[in-house]
């Protein structure tokens, strides 16, 4: 008796992982977090290349379409390494002013592919109530920034699954939520899955 054996292929998806420190003060190749320099206030219109985990340069970009303004808080130190973030990271912040929405755009995306948006925000040294609204592809997401034990979010984020670029383009902004001062972005995260 003669058995066929058949053998199905599964293909598994390939995931690469781009992490930005949007207000961060270095962007040398060793470092995990590509970002921007600090650039200081009202800085709109800059774009950075982006590269994955693994330290690869990608045709991916991200662009600051409409500015807020950066800053470096006190207090952070208590946040070294919470959720597996570097401590530079936490101790920077893009921040908006109540009334000030603050944009970004990636470009250079895959259409073919599905994202998964992380965004986390996070601002020490104070105990007033800061909420953060998150808006990705018409959906808000939001978590408060600020801890009554004043050390700042450590804890939460606002993630945005099964996301799809249209002709290469993605787009998200952030503001503060009403009732609020400021809002904060600290890390940006962006899973793509092929």
């Amino acid at each position: 008796m003669l058995r066929r054996h058949i053998f199905y292929s599964t293909r598994i998806p390939q995931a690469k992982k781009y992490i930005i420190d949007p207000a961060s003060i270095t962007t040398s190749p060793g470092d995990v977090f590509r970002g921007y320099p600090r650039l200081g206030v009202n800085q709109g219109n800059y774009t950075v290349p982006l590269f994955d985990t693994s330290g690869v340069t990608s045709s991916k970009i991200l662009t600051v379409t409409s500015a807020g303004a950066i800053g470096v808080n006190g207090g952070y130190n208590n946040a070294a390494g919470a959720l597996g973030y570097g401590q530079d990271s936490w101790f920077t912040a893009h921040y908006a002013n109540s009334g000030t929405t603050v944009s970004y755009q990636f470009t250079g995306l895959n259409d073919a592919a599905v994202y998964e948006l992380t965004l986390i925000g996070s601002r020490a040294g104070s105990t007033e109530v800061r909420v953060t609204n998150y808006t990705v592809s018409g959906v808000t997401k939001s978590h408060q920034s600020t801890t009554q034990d004043g050390l700042g979010n450590r804890t939460l984020t606002s993630v945005f699954s099964n996301l799809k670029s249209a002709g290469g383009k993605l787009s998200f902004s952030f503001n503060a939520a009403p009732g609020s001062t400021f809002g904060y972005l600290n890390i940006i995260q962006l899973v793509e899955v092929v």
